[in-house]
Formats: C-alpha cells, structure tokens, sequence
C-alpha cells in the first residue's frame, strides 16, 4: 500500500493505493499539505495537517484516523502532530 499526495491550490488531496491492482482504496481532502502515517497493513491512515485561524492567524496541527477499508473516519480530529501510528496501526505514537 501507498500513500499519495496531490496539491491543488489551499486543498491536498490524499489517495491509499494498492499497489498490487492499482486500485484507489481512499481518498482525502485536507486544507493544504499533510504528513501521513500508514499502517503496514495498510487498513488505518493518520493524516496530520497544520491548520491557520483566520481571525487569529494562530496555527495549530490536527489529527485524524481513517479506516482505509471503510473510507471513513474513525476518531474526530485530535489536538497534536503525529509522528506514526504502531505497527498494527492500532496506536498513535
């Protein structure tokens, strides 16, 4: 499985492939670029993107898990930056 990433504008739009069909598994849109964490199953995608108050302009990075399988979120958006999700992609670390 891979994670890519196109930028278009303000938007990143982030795709979960697999790479043995060529088969687009996800598909996420986030404001601006993200780092991503996949786990080695390729069943969980962590995106983490740096986000920009427009009134305050204070910025702040966000969290958010999605089941690859599913195409859906799972948690809601988490304070924080994410380094990588464990091995089983069952924790963030």
């Amino acid at each position: 499985y891979v994670v890519s990433e196109t930028v278009g504008g303000s938007v990143a739009v982030a795709q979960v492939w697999d790479v043995t069909t060529g088969r687009e598994l996800l598909r996420v849109e986030n404001p601006g670029s993200s780092n991503y964490a996949l786990s080695a199953n390729g069943s969980v995608l962590a995106v983490s993107t740096t986000v920009t108050d427009a009134a305050t302009r204070a910025s702040s990075s966000v969290t958010r898990v999605w089941d690859v399988r599913a195409r859906r979120q799972l948690l809601g958006a988490a304070a924080g930056y994410l380094p990588t999700l464990s091995r089983d992609g069952t924790l963030l670390v």
